[in-house]
């Protein structure tokens, strides 16, 4: 580890021997830490040299211009030395994965190169193919695996009232998937809900939900609206992983047990619904666009009474049937989309729990004896939440 203390001292130190991280203040003297982050980018990119923003103002304007001008993750005074640490581990972790993943695929396409010109050639050049396909596929069991856990400690569960009960139920169709989710009261009284699904599965939808969390892990203690949460989102990762086609749909909502009210933003989310205690189901389907797939767009919001004894269903559209199936025998499998789904919240019983609401809803969608089929389903997640 090398401290240096100003911008000029810092561009030197990198071009004599380029560090594995950069732990960068935006206070310096003669040349500011925006500055000195865009000095970086201009030779260096965001996946091999992240960047991690140290500052003591923590507004959300500071922190889309820190993304903007390079970095990768943003840390406020005063932190700890647990908290840096976190977040070095899960900047490493992410340029790691996607070397694995540029390795894997350069492979790839060598081994689909000029065929060979005999049967000898031909047998030893599939042997030594098999020989490499088993060396990858330990690293990438061993990836998965730490992709899982870093995960588990990304998506939270951190409620401390006693007025709501909820539960999550997290259903990957691999040993890890493309879905996401946190549950946060970040303020007595205010609890967010995030809930995310990006494209892929697999080792793929690992990187693409690490770099997902940590990205919203930013924004996460912020007191600013859903929407402004999701185009500060979108703006990130529209300048930043273009390039790597890391996009996701997602809904934030946002309960406020003092108002009685959920304000709900959605980034090209499937319908989600609330149901009231006297029955009423009402949709949460503002306008917005996925993120990352363009700039400067326009986020909104709805806002619903959220009175005791209503009930917030979230889910991701692994939920849903989208077209009809190939006809199997008795697996009572038919298209069964957002009205049928109205439907099923509409005929709960109100004495149900959160948990039993989750396992009711998915056993009506996706049939009694439900078996995952990787080549039409998808990730699961439900989110039920009821205000006492």
């Amino acid at each position: 580890m090398r401290t240096v203390s100003t911008g000029v001292e810092a561009m030197a130190a990198i071009a004599e021997n380029m560090p594995n991280i950069v732990l960068l203040d935006i206070m310096l003297p003669g040349m500011s830490g925006y500055e000195v982050a865009a000095k970086i980018r201009t030779t260096y990119s965001d996946i091999f040299l992240p960047i991690i923003m140290v500052t003591a103002r923590g507004g959300m304007e500071d922190m889309v211009n820190g993304f903007k001008y390079g970095g990768n993750d943003y840390i406020l005074k005063p932190f700890n030395s647990t908290e840096v640490l976190v977040r070095v581990e899960n900047q490493i972790a992410i340029g790691n994965m996607i070397a694995m993943e540029k390795r894997v695929n350069s492979f790839m396409r060598k081994e689909a190169g000029p065929e060979k010109s005999s049967l000898v050639e031909r047998a030893a050049a599939l042997d030594d193919a098999v020989r490499r396909m088993s060396d990858w596929e330990a690293i990438i069991s061993k990836d998965l695996g730490v992709a899982k856990g870093f995960l588990s400690r990304l998506m939270r569960r951190t409620v401390q009232t006693d007025s709501v009960i909820y539960d999550v139920d997290y259903d990957p169709l691999f040993a890890i998937g493309g879905d996401v989710y946190d549950v946060h009261e970040y303020t007595p009284g205010k609890i967010r809900i995030f809930l995310g699904d990006a494209t892929g599965h697999g080792i793929h939808a690992s990187l693409n939900t690490i770099t997902i969390m940590t990205e919203y892990g930013q924004l996460r203690g912020e007191l600013a609206s859903p929407s402004a949460m999701l185009t500060a989102l979108n703006e990130r990762f529209c300048a930043r992983f273009s390039n790597y086609r890391i996009v996701f749909t997602c809904c934030i909502a946002e309960i406020d047990l003092f108002a009685g009210s959920v304000r709900f933003a959605s980034a090209g989310h499937p319908t989600q619904f609330a149901v009231s205690d006297e029955g009423g189901i009402a949709r949460f389907k503002p306008a917005g666009p996925i993120i990352g797939f363009r700039n400067g767009v326009q986020f909104n919001e709805m806002v619903m009474d959220f009175r005791p004894g209503s009930l917030l269903f979230l889910y991701t559209d692994g939920l849903l049937d989208e077209g009809p199936r190939m006809p199997s025998a008795g697996d009572g499998r038919v298209p069964r989309g957002e009205e049928y789904l109205r439907g099923v919240l509409e005929n709960l019983s109100k004495t149900l729990s959160p948990t039993e609401i989750c396992a009711a809803v998915k056993k009506e969608m996706k049939g009694e004896r439900r078996k995952k089929d990787r080549l039409s389903d998808d990730d699961i997640t439900i989110v039920a939440l009821r205000r006492k």
